[in-house]
C-alpha cells in the first residue's frame, strides 16, 4: 500500500506518515510494531515509539525547539494547559468520538448531544474563561487539540442545534 507523506523536512530526514485509516493500515502487521494497541496517533522516532496525542506533543516539545507559546515553559502557565490535556482525553475527545461515530440509533445522538453539550460549557465556562485561546492567551498545545476535535465534528457529527 502506497504512503502518502503530509511532511516532508528539507533533507528528507524527517518525515511525518498519514495512516491511511479507511484501509484499516492501524491494524497491519508494520503499524502494530508502532503501536501494538492498533490506535492513531502514534509515532517512530527512531527505535522509541510514541503512542496518543498528547505523549507525542510532549515527546516532540523535548526533541525540538518550539515557540513557547504552544506548551510553555513557565511551570504556572504549563500546569494550566495541563491540566486542560488530562482533562481533554475523558471529556473533549471522548465527546468528540461519540458525536462522530457511525452508526448510531437515536439513543446514541442524544447520548452524544448530552456529553457535547456538557463538555462545550466546561470550555465556555472554565478553560476559556477569562482568555483568548485553550486555558491561554496564546494558541497552545490544548487549543490545538480541540481545533482538531471541533473540526472533526463540523465535517461529520451529529447537529447539536438541532431540536429533536
Amino acid at each position: 500500500m502506497e504512503r502518502k507523506s503530509i511532511y516532508d523536512s528539507a533533507d528528507n530526514q524527517d518525515r511525518l506518515i498519514l495512516s491511511l485509516l479507511y484501509a484499516s493500515e492501524q491494524q497491519s502487521e508494520a503499524f502494530l510494531k508502532i503501536n501494538s494497541l492498533g490506535k492513531v496517533p502514534a509515532i517512530k522516532d527512531g527505535d522509541l515509539c510514541v503512542a496518543e496525542s498528547v505523549a507525542i506533543l510532549q515527546h516532540l516539545v523535548a526533541k525540538f525547539s518550539i515557540p513557547d507559546h504552544y506548551y510553555p515553559k513557565d511551570a504556572a502557565a504549563r500546569a494550566k494547559i495541563n491540566k486542560y490535556l488530562c482533562w481533554y482525553r475523558n471529556n473533549t475527545r471522548e465527546s468528540a468520538n461519540l458525536a462522530i461515530q457511525q452508526p448510531r440509533s437515536e439513543k446514541a445522538i442524544k447520548t452524544a448531544k448530552t456529553k457535547l453539550s456538557a463538555t462545550l460549557d466546561m470550555l465556555e465556562n472554565y478553560f476559556l474563561k477569562g482568555y483568548s485561546f485553550m486555558a491561554s492567551n496564546q494558541i497552545s498545545f490544548a487549543g490545538l487539540l480541540t481545533l482538531s476535535e471541533f473540526t472533526q465534528i463540523e465535517r461529520f457529527a451529529i447537529d447539536i442545534d438541532k431540536k429533536d
